[in-house]
């Protein structure tokens, strides 16, 4: 229980800091099959989706919770210490994916698109699209989220900023309590739902039928999002890289807790 609540406090965390993917988390901890399962069948085997998600979801909560009101100021203080620690859980993450691919020409064929996805979503400058903002179209973008949030190493961020419509979501997290936001609330939210169980099904297909290939998509997106993070890096301070290669090597060891 408390080690399902571990695991999804640090997706939590993973989900609301820049550069970091939870679902990537979710995989480096090896629970990232099984939640897809879940979402894909929730009304199958109820009283063990239960006992397994209950947990995972407090813990997110909490994180989320936590982030917005103390770890983002603790993230910006302690910058290099925090990606360290992150950086070392995926890396785990990816040593153990490594295990699950079959090394064929299709495979890396699969991972090289995949990595050059994800890097020309950092390259490619911002979207000028004039949207309009109906219900089918706002119904798109909340699919689109569900989808970046579910396949590990996709960014949303990246991907709305690329299709010009990142000030709309701004705008609509920054307002949704007010009622006349309501028509863009409720299309969003279905999108996410929808987006939610046609992806999981999907991967949750494919998991099973061809895993090999999946993860190896995974991979690609993985290894490009770890390039772009290190792209981005920056150092603080000696103290703080000591301290930051000494949290890597503890998370990577450590926290795939099982």
């Amino acid at each position: 229980m408390i080690n399902l609540f571990v695991k999804g406090f640090f997706i939590g965390v993973g989900k609301v800091l820049p550069g970091v993917s939870g679902s990537m988390l979710a995989i480096s901890f090896g629970i990232y099959d099984k939640i897809i399962e879940i979402i894909a069948h929730p009304f199958k085997n109820i009283k063990n989706n239960i006992s397994f998600m209950f947990p995972i979801c407090i813990g997110f909560l909490v994180a989320i919770f936590i982030t917005s009101n103390f770890l983002e100021y603790i993230f910006l203080k302690y910058y290099t210490v925090f990606m360290f620690c992150f950086m070392g859980i995926i890396f785990r993450g990816i040593v153990d994916l490594k295990n699950e691919i079959k090394i064929t020409i299709k495979n890396l064929i699969i991972i090289l698109i995949s990595l050059l996805f994800i890097m020309s979503l950092n390259f490619i400058s911002n979207g000028y699209y004039e949207i309009n903002y109906n219900f089918f179209t706002i119904f798109i973008i909340g699919i689109i989220e569900a989808i970046s949030s579910i396949v590990p190493g996709i960014s949303g961020t990246a991907i709305f900023m690329i299709l010009g419509c990142y000030d709309f979501i701004l705008e609509l997290f920054s307002h949704y309590f007010l009622l006349s936001y309501i028509k863009y609330i409720i299309p969003f939210v279905l999108g996410i739902i929808f987006g939610f169980i046609m992806i999981s099904r999907i991967i949750n297909y494919l998991i099973k039928n061809n895993k090999s290939a999946l993860y190896s998509s995974i991979m690609g997106f993985t290894i490009g999002s770890i390039i772009l993070l290190i792209l981005k890096f920056r150092i603080d301070s000696i103290s703080s890289l000591i301290f930051g290669i000494i949290c890597f090597i503890l998370s990577f060891t450590l926290l795939k807790i099982d």
